[in-house]
C-alpha cells in the first residue's frame, strides 16, 4: 500500500484494494447478501459534527429487527478534562443525551448498499 499523502487520504487503487478484501472476504464467509457501503447524507452529518464539543464522529454498527444492518453515528469529544488530569489516555468521549446543558443527537445513517448502491462505482465491481 501507498504511503498517506494526507491524514485523511488514501491512494485510489488502495482504496479499491480494501473495499474488493471486503467483499471478498465477505463471499468466502458464506455472506451473500451483506453491506458493501452506506449513503450518508451531507446535511445529516453537517448537522452531527455542529454540535458543541464534536472534534470527531464515531460510528456504530447496529442490526434491526429485520435483519437490516444500520449505521449510527454519534459526536465525540476529543478529550475529557479530568481523564487527563489523572493521566488516563483517552480516544475519546462520546457525545449524547442532555450533557452540561446540551442536547446531543444520534444519528441513523441507514442508506446501505445493496439496495442504494452505486452500479458503477469501481469500488463495487
Amino acid at each position: 500500500m501507498a504511503a498517506l499523502k494526507d491524514f485523511n487520504e488514501i491512494d485510489l487503487n488502495d482504496a479499491v484494494e480494501l473495499t474488493a478484501n471486503w467483499r471478498k472476504t465477505q463471499k468466502e464467509r458464506g455472506r451473500a447478501n451483506f453491506v458493501k457501503s452506506f449513503r450518508v447524507s451531507v446535511k445529516e452529518l453537517e448537522e452531527l459534527i455542529k454540535q458543541p464539543k464534536t472534534e470527531y464522529v464515531r460510528f456504530y454498527f447496529g442490526l434491526d429487527e429485520n435483519d437490516f444492518e444500520r449505521l449510527i453515528l454519534v459526536s465525540v469529544m476529543a478529550q475529557d478534562d479530568d481523564k487527563i488530569i489523572q493521566g488516563e489516555q483517552q480516544h475519546g468521549k462520546d457525545l449524547y443525551g442532555k450533557l452540561n446543558g446540551t442536547e446531543y443527537k444520534v444519528y441513523d445513517f441507514s442508506q446501505p448498499c445493496p439496495p442504494i448502491c452505486d452500479p458503477q462505482s469501481i469500488f463495487d465491481i
